[in-house]
């Protein structure tokens, strides 16, 4: 049978851009000890609010971003070394997907499924409501350099700290049956090589509401890498590096970027390591037409007493409003003001509340629940969600809430309470699309049927991983600008471009449905 490929009408769906309930689902255990219990928690559209149930497992998880499909149906997890099902299985071939020294020195020296936060390590990007694009950051650790955390551990006499150097795709793919799989060709796909910031992948949505911009700020520099994603092809282009801000190698311990509802904002703030130290406030202008960003504001702020590891921005629902989490504070700033540090509101301050008799009370990290109201977690392991129910009201008419939730004791340890040291950090994924139109200056790929060639990374270091959306293909094959064949192999999957000088390349696919060209540029 001779097979038709059609011409597709690329149309945006606003209903679907605002369906997406990704984010309903989360899981954390924090208890080093095996068996334990963990709580999953998840927002319920029906009673409007969010339902904590105990979940038994083995591991320990903190601040991971659980993902959930488009319906809010929890689907996978990660720890930064697996990605395991909703009831806390590894998927087929999830197991460690992380890559590092920091990972590597973990599983060997600390139980199974033991991990460490999250945070902004990674993020998890729909394609399709099968193919999910995993994001996520090596964690290395370096020796000399300066104002990063010190993590108890030796090299030849110098102390060695946490870094990031490098980025990585893993694809997540749903079968009919619901079963979650990972093929060998799609895991730990090496998008970016270089000294980059920990914790600091921050996504979001182009100007048409359905393709994704990612930055990520390089250190040792002022500058950040920008990628393109395109959920229609799976296509994932580099667009380069931006600058960004001079503040990147200030960046140690938490460091956070939120964007506002609107997208058209980012705010990032810079929590250091250390005692006596200024902790900065950074809000950017960002073009979700082109990628740019532009800062327009800097400050310091101190006036908390006790600055601990902790710390959080988050935005309100109508995007006046810029919480953070401080420690012992919680503070409000309008962001319409031209200063937002002229005039805030201190909307939160840690009581004299010890729990078991010792552990104060401190504001860790922020959650956006999908209802507008802003949860909060204490920093210091102890069993608390506090609330911000009405965020998008000024000072105390936002109805800052002390210990709302009473998190329950471990099932198989009721001597302990549950505890929880991160909250997980999400794309926006209902930001909607922009009420006008833009000419971006970022080539848009061709896309002229429902077959379609996706390449990436696209601009390549060590490796670029080929695919053919819609059709069955035969070979590939890399040539240089002379024509002449570099690489070639059967099927999609990934070449190996590590021996290749650095230049510009075709990929030739071909396929039941013709033959197929990229650029391909390797750096």
């Amino acid at each position: 049978m001779r097979k038709v490929c059609f011409v597709l009408l690329l149309l945006l769906a606003t209903c679907f851009l605002h369906a997406q309930k990704h984010d309903y689902n989360w899981f954390s255990r924090d208890r080093t000890t095996s068996p334990g219990t963990g709580i999953h928690v998840q927002y319920i559209d029906s009673i409007q609010d969010i339902d904590i149930q105990l979940f038994d497992w083995h591991g320990r998880v903190n601040a991971s971003p659980a993902f959930s499909d488009k319906n809010g149906e929890f689907l996978f997890f990660s720890n930064n070394f697996h990605v395991y099902d909703s009831i806390g299985s590894v998927i087929e071939n999830g197991d460690s997907i992380a890559i590092g020294f920091y990972q590597n020195y973990v599983l060997n020296n600390f139980p199974p499924d033991y991990a460490l936060a999250i945070f902004q390590n990674g993020g998890t990007i729909p394609i399709s409501d099968s193919v999910f694009y995993m994001f996520h950051q090596t964690q290395e650790y370096w020796s000399g350099a300066p104002n990063w955390p010190i993590v108890g551990i030796e090299e030849q006499g110098d102390p060695l700290i946490i870094a990031s150097d490098a980025l990585h795709l893993t694809t997540v793919r749903k079968r009919t049956d619901g079963s979650l799989y990972i093929r060998p060709e799609e895991k730990e796909v090496l998008l970016l090589k270089d000294t980059i910031v920990e914790s600091q992948l921050t996504f979001v949505k182009h100007a048409n509401g359905r393709d994704w911009w990612l930055l990520v700020p390089e250190h040792y520099s002022d500058s950040a890498y920008l990628f393109r994603i395109y959920p229609e092809t799976g296509e994932i282009d580099m667009q380069g590096q931006t600058y960004f801000s001079d503040q990147n190698d200030r960046v140690t311990s938490i460091k956070v970027t939120r964007s506002s509802p609107d997208g058209t904002k980012l705010a990032r703030l810079i929590n250091n390591y250390g005692s006596g130290i200024d902790h900065k406030l950074e809000l950017f202008n960002f073009d979700r037409c082109t990628g740019a960003v532009e800062r327009y504001f800097l400050d310091s702020l101190s006036p908390a007493e006790i600055w601990n590891l902790d710390g959080d921005l988050a935005f309100s629902e109508n995007g006046r409003f810029l919480y953070m989490a401080a420690s012992e504070y919680i503070f409000q700033f309008d962001m319409e003001l031209d200063d937002p540090f002229s005039e805030f509101d201190t909307i939160a301050i840690a009581d004299d509340f010890r729990y078991l008799g010792v552990l104060p009370t401190a504001f860790g990290q922020f959650w956006e629940v999908p209802n507008g109201k802003l949860l909060v977690i204490s920093a210091n392991s102890t069993p608390f969600f506090h609330y911000i129910h009405q965020p998008n009201e000024k000072g105390d008419a936002c109805g800052f809430e002390m210990r709302a939730i009473v998190l329950p004791a471990e099932r198989l340890r009721p001597q302990d309470s549950v505890i929880i040291k991160g909250l997980p950090t999400y794309p926006p994924y209902r930001m909607p699309p922009l009420d006008y139109d833009c000419e971006t200056s970022v080539e848009e790929p061709e896309r002229q049927s429902d077959v379609f060639l996706s390449l990436y990374p696209n601009p390549a270091w060590a490796e670029t991983t080929v695919q053919i959306h819609g059709a069955e293909i035969g070979q590939a094959r890399v040539l240089d600008i002379n024509g002449r064949q570099v690489a070639e192999r059967k099927g999609h999957g990934r070449f190996d471009v590590s021996t290749l000088p650095s230049g510009v390349y075709l990929v030739e696919v071909e396929t039941d449905c013709g033959v197929f060209v990229r650029k391909l540029v390797i750096r």
